[in-house]
């Protein structure tokens, strides 16, 4: 062995090992450089003598031996068990020693997979710097491991990322973990076989903004790609805690159309069962929610923004509920060419049901339809349900400002919701705030609005607040308007005139109950017609109790071409003569408003009648005749004064 005095600083230990050497072993050589980076080879049988160390000059205050270690230790650090050298414990009491690689296992992260070169691009959020194949790959490797962590940080993409069955892809909060989207054409978020139990949260995801054939697909693809199969996928998955946006451009309507066809959605779903979306908001995007031949989705707390057709459309789907959410800002008021064919008249707007079963909305915001046909609407639905509801059916531009549309619905429930109307800038426009329509014969749509409140507004005028109409007389319908109150017990600051609160228009109501209902018009407020019939058929109708109340307004007809169904009124008072045995009275008449001919007719006496009748009937319009007779065999019968109570009952009426 031949050594050398001293080390120039940065130099090289100068030792030479030759096979000729006591103590050489191929296997046992290592090479260090104490300057740069300890290249020169030693035999590890000579440092390892008690002496070796002091025999090696050194610049530095430690000796080298020392430094030997420390160099020796950084590497066993460095290196990929190195975590296992490290210990700790978690502060709270009664936890356990572990080592960081345990600690590391416990929640991986998809930077374990992205390419080292982009980690300090996705960190700084700088994603115009980012290669976004090399990042797609890298989250897709993770998601096929089971990995879905995604640290804070912005992540640029430009494929689909695939999700699959049991996988929780979770970021670190919006507005800390975000997914920049520059995929064209296709979803961000897809699956590619059939999921279960899968969970994203915690993120935001952003689109590129460009509409057509330029903008992002899909942000979140729940299309089942195997129909055919049977079991409806993805299934019982959450997302949680999202918020999205950009996404305007075209993206698949479903599994068998592979070119892009609708407008993109934030969230669509097709032949998807069991899933939650909650606490997710979305704006400025084509749509914002689609599904479709899906069972058992629920949405809670959330919120649809800046939408360009619907911020909400539910097609051919069971169980859907949408919770304390807000959907305001959307429709274009121009339909999608590429809805499936059956639904292409829907139009835009802010909510639509269309051909479901037992959808359930309740507890949430409405209001800006910027064009659509209507801000909610339910078509051809059974047991759509709209409960509790905060409704502004106002319009952004020169369109009806439709409330809710109902089109041969079944078993609809429009109950407690609060219908506040507020002035726009097309004041020449009214307000229809419910209609339901009724279009065939050969079925009887029905209703239930109960309990609700409709609002008033100063500068404008409402066309109507409930329509039930058709387009012919015989169009049959039945249901319940019930215990709603309208108008506000506050005055308005200018004119506004209610020309409808009820309107049955050329439909055959059968089996219909009006009752309970109060109509009140406070200062600058006119109600030209409370309940109002124009060419319809009345059968079996139940109508009224119902109270109008002028306070400071006007009420200028409470009933129009219709009454209540039980009419009453009260004789003045009448000494009858004394009757002979089966004689009668001279036939007396009194004024019962509303009673016409056919009506059905009771009479009573405030005396005792002593075993004589009374009788009564409808003679002419408004008017009703009456006579008693001696039927008891007192000869004569000299009965007390007193007066006629008389009640009919329409010939319509249940």
């Amino acid at each position: 062995m031949v050594t050398s005095a001293t080390i120039p600083d940065g130099g090289y230990v100068p030792f030479v090992v030759t096979s000729a050497e006591p103590g050489f072993s191929p296997t046992a050589n290592y090479v260090y450089n104490l300057g740069a980076d300890l290249l020169t080879r030693v035999s590890y049988s000579a440092l390892a003598a008690p002496t070796a160390a002091s025999q090696i000059g050194s610049a530095g205050p430690s000796d080298v031996q020392a430094d030997l270690d420390a160099r020796v230790v950084s590497a066993a650090l460095n290196s990929p068990a190195g975590a296992g050298m490290v210990g700790w414990q978690a502060p709270q009491a009664g936890s356990v020693a572990r080592n960081q690689d345990e600690v590391n296992k416990d929640r991986p992260s998809v930077m374990d997979f992205i390419d080292e070169s982009q980690w300090g691009f996705i960190r700084d959020n700088d994603y115009a710097s980012q290669d976004p194949s090399l990042v797609a790959a890298g989250v897709n490797a993770a998601f096929t491991a089971g990995v879905g962590y995604m640290p804070s940080g912005t992540y640029y993409v430009d494929a689909p990322l695939i999700f699959k069955s049991g996988l929780a892809v979770a970021g670190a909060g919006r507005r800390k973990t975000t997914i920049r989207s520059e995929v064209i054409g296709d979803s961000t978020f897809k699956t590619d076989a059939s999921c279960a139990f899968w969970y994203i949260g915690q993120m935001s995801l952003r689109g590129n903004t460009l509409t057509g054939v330029d903008g992002n697909g899909h942000a979140i693809d729940l299309i089942d790609n195997d129909v055919a199969g049977g079991a409806k996928s993805p299934s019982q998955g959450m997302i949680y805690q999202l918020e999205i946006a950009g996404f305007n451009g075209l993206g698949r309507r479903d599994s068998q159309v592979s070119a892009p066809s609708i407008a993109a959605c934030a969230v669509i779903g097709v032949n998807a069962l069991q899933n939650l979306i909650r606490d997710v908001y979305i704006s400025d995007c084509g749509h914002g929610f689609y599904f479709k031949d899906c069972e058992n989705t629920r949405v809670e707390n959330c919120g649809v923004d800046g939408i360009t057709k619907f911020a909400a459309l539910v097609m051919s789907s069971e169980n859907t509920v949408f919770l304390n959410s807000t959907l305001i800002d959307a429709g274009d008021g121009t339909p999608d060419p590429n809805y499936p064919a059956t639904a292409t008249s829907l139009g835009s707007g802010i909510f639509c049901s269309y051909q479901n079963h037992g959808l359930l909305v309740e507890g949430s915001k409405f209001k800006n339809n910027y064009a659509g046909n209507a801000t909610i609407q339910s078509l051809f639905s059974n047991n759509d349900a709209f409960i509790a509801n905060w409704i502004r059916a106002d319009a952004m531009t020169d369109v009806t400002h439709k409330g809710i549309y109902a089109l041969r619905p079944t078993g609809i429930v429009i109950n407690a919701n609060i219908f506040h109307p507020s002035v726009t800038a097309f004041t020449t426009k009214s307000y229809q705030t419910i209609e339901v329509a009724v279009e065939v014969n050969n079925e009887c749509p029905s209703f239930s609005i109960r309990d609700n409140l409709f609002g008033d507004v100063a500068g404008m005028n409402i066309e109507y607040n409930v329509k039930i109409g058709g387009n012919a007389s015989a169009r049959p319908v039945q249901g319940v308007i019930d215990g709603n109150r309208f108008g506000f017990r506050e005055g308005r600051p200018s004119a506004t005139v209610v020309t409808y609160d009820i309107l049955l228009q050329s439909c055959s109501p059968r089996a219909v109950r009006i009752s309970n209902n109060t109509h009140v018009a406070a200062a600058n407020v006119t109600r030209t017609n409370g309940v109002a019939n124009s060419g319809s058929t009345l059968d079996r109708m139940e109508v009224g109790p119902n109270s109008f109340l002028a306070g400071g307004g006007t009420i200028t007809n409470n009933y129009n071409n219709i009454t209540e169904g039980n009419l009453s009124a009260v004789s003045s008072s009448y000494d009858p003569p004394s009757l002979a045995t089966g004689a009668s009275t001279p036939i007396q008449t009194t004024t019962v408003t509303g009673a016409a001919l056919g009506d059905v007719v009771t009479a009573s006496w405030s005396a005792n009648l002593a075993g004589a009748e009374i009788k009564a009937y409808v003679s002419a319009s408004n008017t009703v005749s009456w006579y008693i007779t001696n039927t008891n065999g007192t000869n004569p019968l000299d009965l007390s004064s007193g007066t006629a109570t008389l009640r009919v009952k329409r010939s319509w009426a249940a």
